[in-house]
């Protein structure tokens, strides 16, 4: 069974909340496998935000976890190395564009998911964004 964890957004100005959230993802797993997937951002900036991805879930856990950075051509043996999927927000468009080329219900069985803002947004059926203000549907895979 995957086990989601999903948040609306600006964890980064909350540290208290932030350090609760990685606390509770990383919980129940020794020596976690982490992927980082920062598809809702722009690609130009994936390699220049991923160390502070670590950084920040390795400061607040001190899980002593292993990490990978996500990319399209290597995501489903990525998926298949983590423990954990870990996605940053962004653009609610850029993140469906590309978890919509994947089967995710099979790729991430047995995983653990945690989203946040415009990742947890294309998970669901449903949502509202306040990118472009108004509704939108997302790729359903949670109801």
């Amino acid at each position: 069974m995957t086990t989601y964890f999903l948040q609306s957004g600006g964890l980064k100005n909350f540290p208290d909340k932030k350090k609760k959230f990685h606390t509770d993802i990383v919980k129940s797993i020794t020596k976690p496998k982490i992927l980082i997937c920062l598809f809702a951002q722009p690609r130009e900036v994936w390699e220049y935000k991923y160390p502070s991805c670590c950084q920040s879930i390795e400061e607040d856990t001190e899980a002593n976890a292993d990490y990978r950075l996500a990319m399209p051509a290597t995501f489903e043996t990525d998926c298949k190395w983590a423990d954990i999927i870990y996605m940053l927000g962004g653009d609610d468009n850029l993140a469906q564009y590309w978890l919509g080329k994947f089967d995710i219900p099979k790729i991430w069985d047995g995983k653990v998911v945690s989203g946040n803002s415009a990742s947890s947004h294309a998970l669901v059926k449903h949502f509202w964004t306040c990118d472009w203000r108004m509704n939108m549907n997302g790729l359903g895979i949670i109801p």
